[in-house]
């Protein structure tokens, strides 16, 4: 009778150890690759807020221009080729609006994202050289604020994801707090 107890307790920690093993592996698995999701996302949103800022730098540049051609012969292929250059470098400017808007759900940070746009679009009807600056000014300004603003997204995620591995003062795993 011994002999049976001995095997049958030997069975039933074999099930229990495959069990704990199993529900650890999971554990580990599910952290992985919420990681991985992590990493992606932190990886676009540092693609995306940089592409942003990068075209609406050069659609600024693009309204300058046009403004300065517009005021020198509105009728010159300069003044042509400088609006269909912004128009090229505005539908830039749109795409990476997009790419932010799909990848935040920051309200505050696509609001100001659409008052970066709102504000670079009508930077050529400008009504002199002081009320362009005063624009292009004001345009650079929320750029500088969008990029404070979405440093702290990507810093955040950029912290979460290093602390998905982090070791808690048990010495065990564990993965951010969310």
């Amino acid at each position: 009778m011994q002999g049976v107890l001995t095997g049958l307790f030997a069975v039933v920690g074999t099930v229990v150890g495959s069990v704990v093993t199993y529900l650890l592996q999971r554990r580990n698995a599910e952290r992985a690759e919420r990681f991985a999701r992590d990493q992606r996302l932190w990886q676009e949103r540092l693609q995306a807020y940089g592409a942003f800022a990068e075209a609406l730098v050069e659609y600024r540049r693009a309204q300058y221009d046009r403004w300065h051609r517009h005021k020198e012969d509105p009728s010159s292929g300069a003044y042509i080729d400088a609006r269909t250059e912004s128009y090229r470098l505005k539908a830039i400017a749109r795409q990476t609006t997009f790419r932010v808007r799909l990848l935040t759900s920051d309200r505050k940070l696509i609001a100001r994202v659409n008052e970066i746009m709102r504000i670079t679009e009508d930077l050529h009807k400008a009504a002199g050289n002081d009320d362009l600056t005063a624009r292009g000014d004001r345009a650079q300004q929320l750029v500088d604020e969008f990029i404070d603003a979405a440093s702290v997204h990507v810093q955040d995620i950029s912290s979460q994801a290093a602390g998905s591995l982090s070791t808690g003062r048990d010495g065990l795993t564990s993965g951010p707090i969310r």
